[in-house]
């Protein structure tokens, strides 16, 4: 087995290798900072918006839920006058009936 590698002894490539993996390190480092600087700088504005498109939807479903308690209100409000109507015609037809056997 060789004691050199292109001239140069163990010690000098373990040297070599190890200042190579702390620069590259430092590198990918600096990489990796800088990326999630950016992702977080120019992600803010995206957050903003959902947080502003998910109040929106709040209020949306807000306001849904007081205009379906509102049709409820006059969809029960309407049952009862239909009834009223109902029972209003019936005694009308017995009022006319009444009408008709005393005009006999």
């Amino acid at each position: 087995m060789p004691h050199h590698i292109f001239g140069l002894g163990w010690d000098e490539i373990a040297s070599i290798i190890s200042i190579f993996t702390v620069v590259f390190g430092g590198f990918i480092g600096w990489l990796v900072h800088t990326v999630n600087d950016n992702f977080s700088k120019n992600s803010k504005p995206l957050n903003e918006s959902i947080e502003k498109l998910s109040n929106v939807i709040d209020s949306l479903k807000f306001q849904l839920t007081n205009h379906q308690k509102s049709i409820d209100d006059v969809s029960n409000k309407m049952d009862q006058i239909n009834d009223r109507v109902v029972d209003h015609e019936a005694r009308l037809k017995i009022i006319e009936r009444e009408e008709e056997d005393n005009h006999e």
